[in-house]
């Protein structure tokens, strides 16, 4: 049934009401209240409360924590040698502008030459008694021993035929450098670590330092005093931390399974739920990753780091050898020392009987005075040794041949051992 919002039929009017019109209320047309007009109240005019028209709180005006003004964290303090460049390049301190992180070696002070040559007096033993052949055989057997595939039926069926010593002379200079090498280093401060004082930074050779023994190779690695300095983190700004490159600071990546669908083989990914992405495993969802530079300490501290060396450097020479002897092998081994020297800087031999020694020791000498200029010879010796070389003849089955044994440790030299395989490779 529908509502008929008109007049009623025939015409007729809606019976007028005089309170529709303007109803006669009195209180209506402007209502009189003495309050209204403008309410007088003390209290809104001028309050009389001390505390709000000047608060009398003084930690309201400059609060005063002693814990904002400097945090006493051990990796947020403020120690000595800041400086508050978050700046990756190596500090300016005086002797140590020109270095960087790649380091270099530190020419040391000129050493001074010796004022005069000491003399020489060497002793020349030239007698020594030959190996026997059972002496032979043993240092045979001791050479085949040293090669897992050579027989040892050649040394009982071998015939020793002729033994004879002969000697020749080696000569052997050693230096003993040292060597210093600095660079700048930063790592993650955690609070210790820096000097108490202040105070120039020495220079790489006025700091004192001695190898445990001479002609003894040694290293050593140190902070220079004073160099130490502490700098915000150039990487992560000092907050500690840095954005995750994997997602971007996101803390979500993509999906692997469903590719960032959320659908799989028509099915709602069950390893995203369906949003097509996960938690990022790298940064556990946070977005950000601890500072690998600083390992979240915030500072670094930046010093320069000096590694010295020791080193023994040596040169021998071999006067002569039998033909069919290699050099190396007589300068591998030792003899009888017959003419010796040690100084800080020796001077070459003088007055020995062979002079190709003579002239050895002056070139060698000569090369290792200027050899190292970037390192300090600390120590030099140098001798002469006379070394046994025995030539031994042989007959094995029918076939002749030479070896030698050489020097105190009897090594053997034999190119052509008759039985240079057992068998063991052809299995191998």
């Amino acid at each position: 049934m529908a509502y008929n919002a008109g007049p009623p039929q025939g015409g007729a009017p809606y019976q007028q009401y005089p309170s529709q019109q303007n109803p006669p209320y009195p209180s209506q047309p402007a209502p009189q209240y003495p309050s209204q007009p403008a309410p007088q109240y003390p209290s809104q005019a001028a309050p009389p409360y001390p505390s709000q028209a000047a608060p009398p709180y003084p930690s309201q005006a400059a609060p005063q924590y002693p814990s904002q003004a400097a945090p006493q964290h051990p990796s947020q303090a403020t120690p000595p040698y800041l400086d508050p460049t978050a700046s990756s390049a190596p500090p300016q301190i005086d002797g140590y502008r020109d270095i960087g992180f790649d380091g270099g070696f530190v020419r040391p002070p000129a050493d001074p030459m010796p004022s005069a040559p000491p003399a020489d007096q060497p002793r020349i033993a030239f007698t020594q008694d030959p190996l026997t052949r059972d002496e032979v055989k043993d240092a045979l057997a001791a050479f085949v021993a040293q090669h897992c595939c050579y027989g040892s039926a050649p040394i009982k069926d071998m015939q020793i035929r002729n033994v004879a010593p002969t000697f020749t002379f080696k000569y052997t200079l050693e230096s003993f450098v040292e060597k210093r090498e600095t660079k700048w280093k930063f790592e993650p401060f955690s609070g210790n670590g820096l000097p108490a004082g202040g105070g120039p930074a020495p220079q790489p050779w006025e700091i004192p330092l001695t190898p445990g023994a001479l002609f003894k190779d040694e290293k050593k690695v140190l902070q220079v005093p004073n160099t130490q300095t502490l700098r915000p983190c150039h990487d992560c700004q000092a907050h500690g931390d840095v954005r995750c490159k994997h997602c971007a600071g996101r803390g979500q990546d993509r999906c692997g399974q469903c590719g960032g669908s959320g659908q799989r083989l028509g099915d709602v990914c069950s390893r995203c739920g369906g949003i097509g992405t996960n938690k990022c495993t790298w940064c556990v969802g946070n977005g950000m990753v601890t500072c690998t530079t600083c390992k979240g300490k915030r500072n670094l501290k930046y010093y320069v780091e000096m590694t010295v060396t020791w080193k023994v450097h040596a040169d021998r020479y071999v006067v002569e050898t039998p033909a069919g002897l290699p050099d190396s092998e007589v300068a591998a081994v030792s003899g009888e020392t017959v003419c010796q020297a040690k100084a800080h800087l020796v001077w070459p031999l003088t007055g020995f009987p062979d002079s190709r020694i003579v002239t050895a020791s002056e070139h060698l000498v000569r090369k290792h005075h200027t050899g190292w200029p970037m390192g300090r010879i600390l120590q030099q010796r140098h001798d002469v040794q006379q070394i046994a070389i025995h030539s031994v003849s042989y007959n094995y089955g029918g076939n002749e041949g030479t070896f030698f044994v050489c020097g105190h440790e009897r090594n053997v030299h034999f190119p052509d051992y008759p039985s240079q395989c057992c068998g063991c490779c052809a299995v191998m």
